[in-house]
């Protein structure tokens, strides 16, 4: 883990001084911190998620980011996408996720708003703990 030579698991720990307790991107995880939960649905073939992955990082240093790659979904036409090894499509779902605070969750989808089609946002309310 580079600067103390602990165990990757016990780097976190160590390094941030929060002896026992770890933290993402300034959230203490034994606080019970209320959180906002944004889910994005975009498909992969644009790039899309590429291009909010980034802003929320760059831009918005959200507190924590995912993006999932669907196995197989279909959206508003019903159509069916899959991948299999046959037929490797670019058309699959993608779930970009990320959460922070309210506040900051709905500044950063108002700025992202641009890059995402209406009606693919799902937002819910979180303990982070």
């Amino acid at each position: 883990a580079g600067c103390c030579n602990a165990r990757r698991d016990e780097h976190r720990v160590k390094c941030a001084g929060m002896s026992g307790r770890s933290m993402v991107r300034g959230i203490d995880r034994a606080s019970n911190m209320k959180v906002t939960v944004a889910r994005i649905y975009v498909t992969e073939g644009k790039h899309i998620h590429e291009k909010i992955f980034q802003r929320l990082h760059d831009e918005h240093k959200v507190k924590g980011v995912t993006v999932y790659r669907g196995i197989t979904g279909f959206g508003k036409s019903g159509e069916t996408h899959s991948s299999n090894l046959l037929d490797l499509s670019f058309d699959m779902p993608v779930v970009v996720e990320f959460f922070d605070t309210s506040d900051k969750v709905e500044i950063a989808l108002d700025s992202i708003s641009d890059l995402i089609s209406p009606g693919h946002v799902l937002t819910f309310a979180a303990d982070f703990s």
